[in-house]
C-alpha cells in the first residue's frame, strides 16, 4: 500500500488511504511569504467545564500551546485576529436558532477570549454568527489590507469552526496552516478526522514547534 506521509489516525482504513492517494491528495501545499494568525473561538465557554459547550480535558494543553504560537507571532510582528461568537443576545438568539448546540450557546463572560490569552488593543476581535470566521465577516478584506497570502488558523473546536474557517481560508485562496497542538475538539474522534481531512484537501496540518520555528525566522 501507497503510504500517507502526512497526519493520518489509526483507524483510517487502508482503502480509505488509498483512495485519497489515487487522487493526489494531501500533499504540502506550503507557506507563503506573508502569514497572519487567526485564533478561532477561544472563549471561556469553550474551554471551562462549567459551560454546557465547555471540555477543559480536550483543551487545557490547547492553551499553552496557542501561548507559545502567540508569543512568537507578536515578536514577529504579524497580525492576529480573534473570533468569538456573538455578544449581544438578540443577534445570538437568531444566530444559533437553527444550530444544533445552539441552546447552550451564552453571552456575557461566557463569550469573553480566555484569560491567559487576552487579545492586545492592537488586535482585532471578530464577532461571527455562523462557524466559518469569513462568513459575514471583514476577514478576507483585512487579510488582503494586510498582504496576507498565508493564514495560520487555530482554536475550537477542531471539526466545527475551525474546520469551516480552513475551508473558506483555502476558498479565499490563502495558503493555510493548522498547529496541531492549538486546535481541539470536545470528542477525540471528531478532532482527528477532521485533522485527517482538512490535511489531505485544504491545509497543512504541522507540529507546533514546527509553526512556532518558522514563525520565529520572521523576526
Amino acid at each position: 500500500m501507497t503510504e500517507l506521509s502526512q497526519y493520518v489516525p489509526e483507524f483510517v482504513s487502508d482503502s480509505d488511504r488509498e483512495a485519497f492517494v489515487k487522487g493526489q491528495y494531501g500533499e504540502r501545499i506550503g507557506w507563503g511569504r506573508s502569514p497572519a494568525v487567526i485564533v478561532v473561538d477561544i472563549t471561556n465557554q469553550f474551554t471551562q467545564d462549567e459551560y454546557a459547550l465547555g471540555s477543559s480535558a480536550t483543551t487545557e494543553s490547547l492553551l499553552d500551546a496557542n501561548e507559545r504560537l502567540l508569543n512568537a507571532a507578536r515578536q514577529a510582528e504579524l497580525p492576529i485576529f480573534y473570533t468569538r461568537g456573538p455578544s449581544d443576545e438578540e443577534i445570538a438568539h437568531v444566530a444559533m436558532e437553527l444550530r444544533k448546540g445552539g441552546e447552550a450557546y451564552e453571552v456575557g463572560d461566557a463569550n469573553e477570549i480566555c484569560e491567559d490569552l487576552e487579545p492586545r488593543d492592537d488586535e482585532i476581535v471578530i464577532e461571527k454568527t455562523k462557524p466559518s470566521a469569513f462568513f459575514d465577516t471583514h476577514l478576507a478584506g483585512m487579510l488582503t489590507h494586510h498582504d496576507i497570502d498565508t493564514a495560520i488558523v487555530t482554536g475550537v473546536s477542531t471539526s466545527g469552526c475551525v474546520r469551516a474557517t480552513v475551508v473558506d481560508a483555502s476558498s479565499h485562496n490563502f495558503r493555510t496552516i493548522v498547529p496541531a497542538e492549538c486546535v481541539a475538539d470536545r470528542a477525540t474522534t471528531s478532532h482527528e478526522m477532521a485533522l485527517f481531512e482538512m490535511q489531505m484537501k485544504y491545509a497543512d496540518i504541522l507540529p507546533t514547534d514546527e509553526v512556532v520555528g518558522e514563525v520565529r525566522t520572521l523576526s
